[in-house]
């Protein structure tokens, strides 16, 4: 379902114990929101006396959705910004794999992916996910 914690709510009221699944599409959107951007903004932050890669930074959040769907030209500022910025990598990167996990052919496959999705992340360094004591991405 949608992560809407309205409609999570409504189901938890409804259904004394359910087993809430969230769609692929809102998890991703979720993760783009709450850690790519948080990274994007976080590391044209640290460049604010340098102009030239702090905006290529601070224009990319486009940028960052499926490599597949871009322009040439996005394709080639993309490379520039992958080149440039180490943390935005591997944000970007964790988000591909993220998708994936949908596709498992059992639970078992599925349950070992997203450990391995998660011990990645939580080793990456990213900030988005050191700053959380639960190892969940920060979100503000």
């Amino acid at each position: 379902m949608d992560m809407n914690s309205a409609f999570d709510l409504e189901v938890k009221a409804q259904c004394p114990n359910p087993k809430v699944v969230s769609d692929r599409f809102h998890v991703v959107a979720k993760y783009g929101r709450h850690v790519m951007d948080w990274v994007r903004v976080d590391q044209a932050n640290q460049l604010h006396d340098n102009k030239a890669p702090r905006k290529l930074i601070k224009g990319s959040r486009w940028l960052m959705r499926n490599a597949d769907n871009l322009k040439r030209e996005q394709a080639v500022k993309l490379g520039e910004l992958w080149a440039a910025n180490v943390s935005l990598t591997k944000a970007y990167l964790l988000k591909d794999q993220l998708k994936t996990l949908w596709f498992a052919d059992d639970a078992a496959t599925a349950r070992n992916a997203w450990q391995e999705w998660y011990h990645m992340a939580t080793i990456s360094g990213i900030e988005a996910w050191d700053a959380s004591p639960s190892g969940r991405p920060r979100t503000s």
